[in-house]
């Protein structure tokens, strides 16, 4: 009986569920196409929620004094904000440190502008549901709809939609240089710059949302804002300022629109260099309204306000309730288990509670916005300092901790897991990268997967237990999920969130390797420029084809040198400091360095013939072939990582 009754009511729960959703896009006006997926726990493995603590005021107090002298011990820090809020009222805000250190100007959450990074992008989100709302744009209609200055070219035969900008679902390859100044700087629009710039889809569409594993991106923010301009006329920043920032009483917001045009009272970034704190005013600019928001912990309060009161504060509505519940639930998801993405929002159960996040990172300002729906409560963290990405997550995690605990359940691993272990094991490469650019090699270095005696897999320094299908937990709670292929291979992994994919990588498209056969073709063109610095003898047996060889061979094994010198000092800088100061000189020289060196190398083989003619010892002609077909390897090194030409995007 009671097997009847649950084969009965479960098809009626997702009728009931089919009802609601078609009852909310009739009530904001505009058709819903995806269904709402459903998160999984998993029985004995899952966090469990325990009872919260009270919010008050004093004791909150008390309890983030004693965290942040913490991590001001712990990390190099010049001033925070934190703010606690509950409905729509501001339980807890407070500031720490400085936001000026050498003024001794300190942080006032009410005053002090914060460089608030890709948190800008919910503001981006929420004017495309404003827009959806209102009929003036589809989610699962083609974006080339609303495109009039450049296209987006249809390679997979299936649309780009702006369900699939929301979920960071689109399939867009990451780039940073187009952000630099002085190549962002020379377009007036933000169209402009997307025309030159916007890179292409690397991946295919996602189909099923509930099987959605692609890269977060910068660049889906940026097309979803300029279709904004394009529908409504305006450029974005106007148009966030009048339908976002003004309905809440946020006046002391606003996106960076040139550099010196980010308010007042704005706190400088700070990192640790030279045994001090060293700070600037970073120029936001070129992140545009992917990255730009320049805002006070207190106006954020208000937009966190806002969206756990269903689209309204204080009195003033910026989304229908039916709209904002559409936003808020969850849209894509890598498995049942994972965190996932709702509209905008990121998804993520925390001791056992479902919240709605998003952090935001600059070079120098780090900031972490939370919202617990269920408990209408909402704590946002914001840092100006290198270090403080580390200590956002500390804060966030003890507040956690503190206020919502939960149990985690101890578990231990099947017993036959050993036996399955190789299957995950091995090198995992992040898909947020390039994969037409130079930039190929930031953020390449794989994950590494390996199988452990105790029938656990070790992944990021920590210890994972399978606790369901190709999905394991660590002591934390948090989880790990692998995906497989068409012919059931294990074939990528997400760690924690469906937005942090990583693809399974062969040993040969490990940078790993490729470092020691970097090392061995360096070794090599030391050998070869010594090798035809012996030119002296070549003359004396009057052989002209090895005295051409000569300086071929030293020119390549130079030539090959500089290059690796050059790019390496490139690469040394990260990608932040590109996106900060330009492309530098000596990615120019490397770049230019390696093409001299094909010339040099293509002329070595042609002289081969010549060599091989004369008359010259078995052992130099061997000679003279190893060392060219170890320029031959690092040529194609520099081409699988996209460093032969000029590629910036």
């Amino acid at each position: 009986m009671r097997r009847i009754l649950r084969a009965v009511r479960s098809p009626a729960a997702a009728l009931l569920r089919l009802l609601c959703v078609l009852w909310l896009g009739c009530q904001s006006g505009w058709a819903v196409a995806a269904p709402a997926l459903v998160h999984r726990t998993i029985h004995g493995a899952s966090p469990v929620a325990m009872a919260d603590r009270p919010l008050d005021a004093g004791q909150m107090e008390i309890f983030f004094d004693g965290v942040m002298a913490s991590q001001f011990a712990q990390h190099k820090l010049a001033g925070a904000a934190i703010l606690v809020v509950r409905g729509d009222e501001v339980l807890f805000e407070k500031g720490y440190g400085y936001a000026d250190l050498k003024a001794r100007v300190p942080v006032d959450p009410t005053r002090t502008r914060f460089t608030m990074g890709s948190i800008a992008k919910l503001i981006v989100w929420t004017a495309v549901m404003q827009l959806a709302e209102k009929k003036k744009l589809d989610l699962d209609a083609d974006v080339n709809r609303y495109l009039t200055k450049f296209k987006i070219k249809d390679d997979y035969r299936r649309p780009l939609t702006l369900r699939a900008l929301l979920t960071h679902s689109a399939g867009f390859e990451d780039m940073g240089t187009p952000f630099a100044p002085d190549i962002a700087g020379r377009y007036p629009t933000l169209g402009d710059f997307l025309a030159a710039h916007l890179p292409g889809r690397v991946m295919p569409p996602v189909i099923n949302y509930a099987h959605a594993s692609r890269p977060y991106s910068n660049w889906g923010p940026l097309l979803a804002a300029h279709i904004v301009e394009n529908v409504t006329g305006r450029r974005f920043d106007l148009y966030a300022a009048q339908h976002v920032f003004q309905p809440l009483g946020m006046t002391r917001s606003l996106f960076q629109i040139a550099p010196g045009k980010g308010g007042g009272n704005r706190a400088l970034g700070y990192s640790f260099r030279n045994g001090e704190m060293a700070g600037l005013l970073e120029n936001m600019t070129t992140s545009g309204p992917a990255g730009a928001l320049i805002a006070t912990p207190d106006d954020i309060a208000r937009f966190m306000m806002a969206h756990l009161g269903d689209g309204a504060y204080g009195g003033r509505r910026i989304l229908a309730t039916s709209t904002a519940a559409l936003m808020h639930r969850q849209s894509a998801q890598a498995s049942p288990y994972l965190n996932g993405m709702s509209l905008g929002f990121i998804e993520s159960y925390l001791n056992g509670r479902r919240a709605l996040r998003h952090d935001g990172s600059t070079e120098f300002n780090h900031s972490e916005l939370m919202l617990l729906p269920e408990s209408r409560v909402g704590v946002f963290v914001t840092l100006n300092s290198h270090d403080g990405g580390y200590a956002r997550k500390e804060i966030i995690k003890s507040f956690l901790n503190h206020y919502f605990p939960a149990m985690i359940p101890a578990v231990e691993p099947p017993v036959n897991f050993q036996d399955r272990a190789k299957e995950y094991a091995g090198a995992y490469r992040s898909l947020r990268r390039s994969f037409t650019t130079y930039e190929k090699l930031f953020g390449s270095f794989p994950i590494h997967v390996t199988a452990l005696p105790n029938a656990r897999l070790l992944v990021a320094n920590a210890q994972w237990t399978e606790v369901a299908s190709d999905t394991f937990r660590n002591d934390a709670g948090e989880l790990l999920g692998f995906n497989r292929d068409a012919s059931g291979k294990v074939a990528s992994l997400n760690l924690v969130q469906s937005i942090v994919p990583a693809e399974r990588i062969a040993w040969y498209e490990n940078p790993s390797a490729h470092l020691v056969a970097i090392g061995l073709c360096l070794l090599s063109a030391f050998a070869a420029i010594v090798l035809g610095l012996k030119r002296r003898r070549w003359r004396n047996e009057q052989n002209w084809w090895l005295s051409l060889a000569g300086w071929l061979i030293a020119s390549m094994g130079a030539l090959n040198i500089f290059a690796f010198v050059c790019l390496a000092l490139t690469f040394s800088g990260g990608i932040w400091a590109v996106m900060s100061g330009g492309i530098p000189l000596s990615l120019y020289i490397g770049l230019s360095s390696a093409l001299l060196s094909v010339l040099a190398t293509v002329a070595c083989l042609i002289v081969a013939a010549g060599i091989f003619r004369s008359k010259t010892t078995q052992a130099t002609r061997r000679l003279y072939l190893v060392h060219t077909a170890f320029s031959v390897l690092f040529l194609f090194i520099l081409s699988y990582w996209n460093l032969i030409g000029f590629r910036f995007g």
